[in-house]
């Protein structure tokens, strides 16, 4: 029989017994038992105030409801008197979803969202950074076949709060999520284990709003990882699958967190796509805003990372995440005491760093960027696995500096002040502009030394114009060591042929040197600068060179100088009895193949 409020019928009704609602409602009032709350009739039932939370163990179902109040559900009070609470909300309509609709900050023990509209108020252009369901401490959250529209003035449309004591599992499935700068936000810092399921949902335009937004164009994605995602120890895990991004949505996912990139976290991740594409791999859809990490520590710049190893000791590795701007700047890092080595790697080979420099004169008036990085004594400075696609330097002043596993398509150039230089394993691919560089003269290495220095180019594979070119300068305590050893060198120009050298000696050689055990294919494998002279105590060792046809083993420039053979044979007589060349090749075998050739 009918009566009167729905607080009568809860009195009278056994837990799982449906109430059935008509009329309008002010509100609904609060349910101590496990029932359905049920609109009657074909027509959602319209409520246009607020719900109280139910204090009831077990299932409790709002069904068939339009809620026509600015906030729905809203407990702001951190009890434990909803902790048993199952919480249903089923074909429901959110007219004026603007802010909080469902917004619990008490632990229950689940969340149902099923087959429901969350509309934003028509006319609304006030921005606003709210979310529009969102429990603190749900142990089960389940959002499955509705549709939320945020029309672009709405910051979010679920977050999934701390997370409940003993873990939370959220299964997001079926939705169409539109019109917002985030999807789904997940920031659980319980002590629990997470589990987040993503699946099969409609993406439409997550794009940054123009309406007083508070967010930068990078932080928008389908998936938002906050910054303290973690900080308690909890563990989460998202499988990301099935998800379409359509209209102005291009990212899945963005993380500010120092910790936690997309990747650490998604375990599952198949079947997703922006617009027809599908997209394989999570990093080709996601932003971690740390451009930098060292271990667990994550920095948004370089400078900021360079900053912290300044109280750090033994060995530092600092990881680039991303491709990153980079111009002329010096570290000082000598007070670090206890650091043995800084290493700064890429992520991967593809991770770059940009100069954008693209054409350099040693003495200016266009000088190449330098990365100088001054350590403390004994400390080696390492370069690990980048990509630089233009001109860009590194040094270490006083120290020792070693690049490897790098790729080079600009040059270098400059008067280093490390005094060990050790280039190891690198490709040199030059796919800048020659004839923006000095006389044309696109060396991937070139350096002037007005300091001792030992000098060692191993393993690496040089193809474009040119090869290496050192300049000794200064007087004669300034001694260079010179070992530029197996390489590979592929060198044309048709403007310049004479000028594809693979190693070029300039001004002064004092000290030892060696061009050993190199491929090249050039017009001259060792060049002697026109005017070089040769100290008392240099040495020089030219062997086991494999040659490809037309390439000269050694001679002077020939481009500036009159008497080429005259020249050479001036050098070689200075040099006496401590030039030593070898022309012909011995094979090195190695698995069967010769190392060399």
């Amino acid at each position: 029989e009918p009566v009167k409020t729905i607080a009568e019928a809860v009195k009278i009704a056994d837990a799982g017994e449906t109430i059935e609602v008509t009329g309008t409602l002010n509100r609904i009032s609060e349910i101590d038992k496990p029932v359905t709350v049920k609109g009657s009739g074909s027509e959602p039932v319209s409520v246009t105030g607020g719900v109280v939370l139910p204090k009831a163990t077990g299932v409790v179902t709002f069904e068939n409801f339009s809620f026509d109040g600015a906030s729905t559900i809203g407990v702001y009070d951190n009890t434990t008197d909803y902790a048993g609470l199952q919480l249903v909300i089923k074909n429901c309509d959110f007219t004026k979803a603007a802010g909080n609709c469902v917004y619990i900050i008490p632990q229950i023990k689940s969340l149902t969202i099923d087959s429901c509209d969350f509309e934003y108020p028509a006319g609304t252009t006030q921005y606003s950074k709210q979310y529009l369901v969102w429990p603190y401490a749900a142990e089960t959250v389940t959002i499955k076949n509705s549709n939320f529209d945020g029309g672009n003035v709405t910051r979010a449309a679920v977050h999934l709060g701390e997370g409940h004591p003993n873990g939370t599992t959220a299964v997001i499935e079926g939705n169409t999520i539109k019109n917002f700068e985030r999807g789904i936000q997940i920031a659980f810092t319980n002590n629990g284990t997470n589990k987040v399921i993503i699946n099969g949902n409609a993406f439409e335009d997550i794009a940054l709003s123009e309406n007083r937004t508070l967010s930068e164009e990078y932080e928008v994605a389908t998936v938002f990882i906050h910054e303290n995602t973690g900080k308690n120890g909890c563990e989460t895990t998202v499988d990301y699958t099935n998800n379409n991004l359509t209209g102005e949505s291009q990212r899945m996912f963005y993380s500010e967190n120092k910790v936690l990139a997309a990747e650490d976290l998604v375990k599952g991740f198949s079947g997703n796509k922006i617009g027809e594409t599908t997209v394989e791999n999570i990093s080709d859809s996601s932003f971690d805003p740390w451009d930098v990490a060292i271990g667990d520590q994550r920095f948004k710049s370089l400078d900021e990372a360079m900053e912290a190893v300044k109280t750090m000791t033994g060995d530092v590795v600092i990881t680039v995440n991303r491709d990153i701007e980079v111009e002329s700047v010096s570290y000082d890092l000598s007070g670090a005491a206890g650091l043995t080595s800084l290493t700064v790697t890429g992520k991967n080979k593809d991770v770059s760093l940009i100069s954008g420099i693209d054409g350099n004169d040693i003495d200016g008036p266009t000088y190449c960027p330098v990365i100088n990085v001054t350590l403390p004594d004994g400390a080696d400075f390492i370069v690990d696995g980048l990509t630089f696609p233009d001109d860009l330097l590194f040094d270490s002043a006083g120290g020792s500096m070693i690049v490897r596993n790098c790729t080079f398509n600009g040059g270098q150039s400059g008067y280093p002040k490390a005094t060990t230089i050790s280039y190891e394993n690198n490709v040199f691919e030059f796919k800048g502009t020659a004839e923006k560089f000095y006389t044309n003269n696109a060396y991937p290495v070139w350096y002037k030394l007005d300091q001792s220095t030992d000098f060692s180019f191993t393993g690496n594979t040089v193809i474009g114009y040119r090869g290496v070119h050192i300049e000794t300068r200064g007087g004669d305590s300034v001694i260079a060591d010179i070992a530029v050893d197996n390489n590979r060198f592929e060198l044309t120009d048709n403007e310049y042929a004479k000028k594809t050298v693979a190693l070029q000696l300039v001004n002064n050689i004092r000290g030892e040197v060696s061009f050993d055990n190199n491929y090249v294919d050039a017009y001259m494998a060792v060049c002697f600068f026109n005017g070089v002279e040769i100290g008392e105590n240099a040495e020089i060792s030219i062997k086991n060179n494999y040659l490809a046809d037309g390439t000269k083993l050694y001679g002077t420039s020939e481009w500036n100088t009159v008497n080429p053979e005259d020249e050479i044979d001036r050098i070689i007589q200075d040099f006496g009895d401590r030039i030593t060349v070898a022309e012909k090749h011995e094979h090195i075998f190695e698995n069967g193949a010769c190392t060399v050739c």
